[in-house]
């Protein structure tokens, strides 16, 4: 799930719990509808209590209490599995490079207390920007390591493909860095996940060769 479906599910909820605040009936129906037409085929339960509402009309409040119900424990599920996923396998990753180790940390405990501002994507380029300094022994700016490293991921036995795309990889999100966070400090809650998988792949990726 992304941030895009994370948000989406939290409007969902917030629409049927205002529903209920206001004993709404109509945009019950229409909101459990929704929410098995969206969740019915993934989240248990939420099919059973919308035929159970097509069956006994007087149980359309009870019925979205428990549809309400199910949707927050799915979202709380799909936070963990997000947050499970590829952060700790990358802070685990970067255990021989504790500088980088140490940012890393930092900015992925950010995206977990829900600050989502232009720290988290500084931690981010910084943890990458001190791991290929520490590979490639020298102090230079992370864009200006893209033919070093190329050069070093072809002595390691990459492919053609695979170093260019680290390589754009790394040019998009240099560029993405300088022109939405470094200077203007504009930063789209909806991209930063994407940020943070990027550069944890491309971490991944360096400390196993």
């Amino acid at each position: 799930m992304v941030i895009e479906e994370f948000d989406m599910l939290q409007d969902l909820i917030t629409r049927l719990e205002d529903a209920l605040l206001k004993n709404d009936i109509d945009s019950l129906y229409e909101l459990i509808d929704e929410a098995n037409a969206l969740y019915g085929n993934e989240i248990s339960g939420i099919k059973d209590a919308v035929e159970d509402v097509e069956q006994y009309h007087n149980l359309v409040v009870r019925k979205s209490k428990t549809i309400c119900h199910l949707l927050k424990q799915f979202q709380i599920r799909e936070k963990n599995t997000f947050r499970a996923g590829i952060m700790p396998i990358t802070n685990k990753n970067l255990g021989n490079c504790p500088k980088a180790q140490k940012v890393y940390r930092s900015g992925t405990q950010k995206y977990m207390s829900g600050e989502f501002d232009r720290n988290v994507l500084d931690d981010m380029r910084l943890s990458l920007e001190l791991l290929v300094k520490q590979i490639l022994s020298n102090d230079k700016s992370l864009e200006n390591q893209l033919d070093e490293l190329g050069r070093f991921l072809k002595e390691s036995g990459s492919s053609t493909e695979m170093r260019n795309l680290i390589r754009t990889v790394i040019d998009g999100l240099c560029r993405y860095q300088n022109n939405n966070v470094k200077h203007n400090d504009k930063v789209n809650p909806k991209e930063l996940e994407y940020v943070i998988e990027q550069t944890s792949a491309i971490i991944n990726y360096l400390v196993l060769l």
